[in-house]
């Protein structure tokens, strides 16, 4: 059974995803910092995860602030786009990775599009298993 990695620091958004996760035949591995998941990031093979979802809006870490303190204005500000390019950086496919945020930022948008990652508003919830269900579906 794989995984799906999900960097969300929101629990009641967490509930009804690890259900629909659970419902495909598959877990879930939550992560609720910036850190944490590029700790996870490093040290973990890139086929451990059949998918991974986003949020933009997670806690950083003192160590992690250092990191994206040399990033555009833009990594400072939605800090899971910086997971998202270390994820596309270690090799993991565009097509396994799903963004996601309440926030509707062209800016956000244009940077998900260089990565070759999906970009979702967060309040989507039928986009998102759908494209979470054609991922794990993909043999």
């Amino acid at each position: 059974m794989k995984k799906i990695f999900i960097l969300d620091d929101e629990p009641m958004f967490l509930d009804w995803l690890e259900d629909f996760t659970e419902s495909l035949g598959h877990s879930a591995n939550f992560i609720t910092s910036v850190h944490e998941a590029y700790k996870l990031l490093q040290t973990t093979d890139n086929e451990d995860f059949l998918a991974l979802i986003i949020d933009l809006n997670v806690p950083v870490s003192p160590e992690v602030e250092v990191l994206l303190q040399q990033k555009p204005k833009v990594f400072q500000d939605f800090r899971g786009l910086f997971i998202a390019q270390q994820a596309r950086t270690k090799g993991i496919s565009g097509k396994r990775i799903i963004v996601y945020s309440v926030h509707d930022n062209a800016e956000v948008e244009e940077i998900c599009k260089r990565l070759d990652v999906s970009y979702i508003p967060k309040g989507r919830a039928k986009v998102l298993k759908d494209k979470l269900s054609s991922i794990i579906s993909v043999p």
